[in-house]
């Protein structure tokens, strides 16, 4: 009788060993797969701070590039406050000598001769104050297209603004 006893215990070793080397093998393929899991998140990882220093740096230049365009605009619009200031004195200079010149000619004093001479003079002034008040204009508009510039530029990255007809 001892002959079926061993053939159980054999048989139940057998099943034992088996369980034992499957339990191994998927100790090993759980953690081969947790290797290859950590090896894609440090992949992943590296990827990512690749791609962060990349934004970083573009982030970097566009910042770089807005500083420039702002200190050249305010360099700008201090250049043109100056002008502006310029032509403002000298417009108002003009309109004090017309002033002066005006209230010449309405004193009855004043030779006709003399008015004809002044209104010669007034006419030049006021030609002169009306191109002087033409260039303020122009010059005043000169900030507001600058600035409508730098915002297409940065806007469209450089590219000329382009119109379409929806009519």
């Amino acid at each position: 009788m001892a002959l079926p006893v061993i053939a159980v215990s054999q048989t139940v070793a057998i099943a034992a060993l088996k369980e034992g080397v499957s339990l191994c093998q998927s100790i090993i393929n759980y953690r081969l797969a947790t290797q290859q899991i950590e090896l894609q998140r440090d992949h992943m990882h590296a990827e990512a701070n690749a791609v962060m220093h990349q934004i970083d740096k573009e982030y970097t230049a566009k910042l770089d590039q807005l500083n420039t365009i702002a200190n050249a605009h305010k360099l700008t619009l201090d250049s043109l406050k100056t002008s502006n200031t310029n032509l403002t004195n000298m417009i108002e200079g003009h309109q004090l000598q017309l002033d002066k010149y005006l209230s010449i000619i309405v004193s009855p004093d004043v030779s006709d001769a003399i008015k004809q001479s002044m209104m010669t003079i007034i006419s030049q002034l006021s030609q002169e104050q009306t191109n002087l008040t033409n260039q303020f204009i122009q010059a005043s508009q000169s900030p507001i297209n600058a600035f409508a510039i730098m915002l297409d530029s940065i806007r469209d990255n450089g590219q000329p603004r382009t119109f379409t007809d929806v009519s």
